[in-house]
Formats: C-alpha cells, structure tokens, sequence
C-alpha cells in the first residue's frame, strides 16, 4: 500500500469525528517538491524547482503556504519562501542573512516556522542547546525584527501584537535569573537559577495574560510565573504547584488555572491556589483535541494540516521539525 493510499484509509478511519461537510487540507514535501490536496484525495505538486524544501504550514485562512528552502549561496541560512493554495509564487525573503565578510551567530538552522498573522512569519531556531533566534519578516515591506530566548521558545498572543519567552537562562556559564519576558521586557520576578524543563509560555485568548512553567530542581517542583501585558511596575512571583508534577495551564477568562493528570482545577485567586470543585470534569481544550487529531493524520502522513471549522482550527499555524 503506497503512502497516498494510506492517507486515505487514515481519513475513512478518522471519519466518525468528522463532520462530512468539514474539508481537511493537507500540505507536505513529497520527492523534494510541496504537495497540497483534501485528505483522502490525490494530491497536487506545487512546485518544480530543483531547490531542498522544508517544513510547509498554511496561513490562519488557508489562502497562502509558507515554506523553508535551502540558500543557493552563503548569504543567508535558509530562504523563506510563500505561495498561494494554487501554488503560485507570492515572494521569498532569506533567513539569517550574512553580509560579505560576516560571520552568522544566530540560528545554526531553522527548526520552526510560524504564521503570526496574514502578513509577519516568525521563523526560529536553535544557536545552543537552551538558546533559540527568532525572526520576525513582514510580508508586506520585507522587514525584519528578532529577539533572542531561553528555554522552550516564544508564543505569540492571539492578537499578534506581543511575543512571551523566557529570557536569563543561558545554557553556557554566567549568571541565571530566569524570568518570563514580554516584548524583551521582563514581565515577572525571575525564577529561582536552578530551574530546567521549562514549557512555551501560554496566552489568555484576550491577549491581556500570560504564563509560563518551569521545574526548579533543588526541591523538584513545576512553578508558575504569570503577568499582564499592562503590568506597570507591578511584578509578580513566581508560585510552586499546589500538587507534585506537571500541570496544564489553562486561562478560564483572565483567572489563571492549573490542571493536573487526575484533573484536579486549582485557580490562582487573591494570592494562592485554590482547589476549584467542579460536579463534572472540566471540558477538552479544542487545542488538546486538535493536536490528538494531527497526531492520528500524521501517523500515515507527516505535514502540516487545516480546516476551517474542525478542531484543527484551534492549532497554532505553526509547522516545526518536532511533528513535521
């Protein structure tokens, strides 16, 4: 059974959690070229060019795709390159440019590639083990603006208008006072020095609130730091885990709650954790059924994948090496 048909056994089998009238676009790199079609259909070659290509992903619409391909010279790392859902060339941008002369110190290669919205990707990648280069490229002039990170990387509020990240906690030597960054602008007190493990920051869906885990080593425990976007000069500390391992955060509104493995709720309410009693079990995330559904589909076709309405709209438009 060849991997076309086995995508399309994969949708029939997927079938019962989908509506019928709901469509899943599928994009991918097949025999060195971007592919793209409905899951469960032939696919269409997008492109021709001699050129190694990598991680594709959509735009939030669907209406144009993103995708890494490899510099025919030494001027830049990588080049960015986005077309429309027909394939036609739109325009391209390099990554990590170098000017005759230069040596590059950012990213050793580009892992991540990530719609903010219509008209800025973000395209990141590792320079140490700890350490990761993000930039930032308007669609619209070309510009391009970046900031450095610790830890698990960036995430970019719904509204496109802030990036939260780690920052302080270098993998090689110097002093640590990890702390969650807004805009490259601490947003909270620093985290104990001793802290690894740490995850991408979360975002409330009003984009007014972030947070962000880590494990501090010398008692093992996750803690939590959280901020306002608007926080002035108020910052706050970072809190321990009202329960032993990892936790899921989840923003209820603007209340920050926490979510463990037996589903226990506690909310962070007037200055510590409080256990929410709820008389039934909190509700999936769409995030969490989204990803379960990528996984199943990437188990017969490793891509990146959209719909307008299914749970898969509830994913980030991101495609990195991890999942592609």
């Amino acid at each position: 059974m060849n991997r076309l048909m086995l995508l399309i056994v994969s949708s029939l089998m997927l079938q019962p959690q989908l509506a019928q009238a709901e469509v899943i676009l599928f994009v991918g790199v097949e025999d060195n070229q971007i592919v793209a079609g409905k899951v469960g259909e032939p696919y269409v070659k997008l492109t021709e060019d001699p050129a190694r290509k990598r991680l594709p992903v959509r735009s939030k619409d669907g209406k144009q795709i993103a995708y890494i391909q490899d510099s025919p010279d030494k001027s830049a790392l990588a080049i960015l390159v986005v077309i429309d859902a027909g394939g036609g060339f739109r325009r391209s941008w390099p990554v990590g440019h170098v000017e005759p002369g230069e040596i590059h110190g950012g990213m050793r290669f580009v892992e991540e590639v990530e719609w903010i919205d219509a008209n800025r990707i973000a395209v990141s990648g590792s320079i140490n083990p700890s350490t990761g280069d993000y930039e930032i490229i308007s669609l619209i002039d070309g510009s391009v603006t970046g900031f450095v990170v610790d830890g698990a990387g960036a995430a970019f509020s719904p509204d496109g208008k802030h990036a939260a990240y780690m920052t302080g906690a270098p993998h090689f030597g110097g002093d640590r006072a990890p702390v969650l960054t807004i805009d490259e602008v601490p947003a909270a007190v620093p985290f104990p020095g001793d802290i690894e493990e740490t995850e991408r920051p979360v975002w409330s869906k009003d984009s007014r609130n972030v947070a962000l885990a880590a494990r501090q080593i010398a008692h093992n425990v996750w803690m939590i730091a959280h901020a306002e976007v608007d926080h002035g000069s108020t910052l706050s500390e970072p809190h321990a885990l009202p329960f032993a391992g990892k936790a899921s955060i989840v923003w209820n509104e603007s209340i920050l709650e926490v979510r463990n493995e037996a589903h226990e709720t506690y909310a962070w309410r007037s200055g510590t954790w409080r256990r929410v009693q709820r008389s039934t079990a909190p509700p999936v995330d769409a995030g969490t059924e989204g990803e379960t559904l990528r996984k199943q589909l990437n188990t017969q076709w490793r891509g990146d994948f959209w719909c307008a309405q299914c749970t898969l709209s509830a994913l980030l438009r991101r495609s990195a090496s991890a999942h592609d």
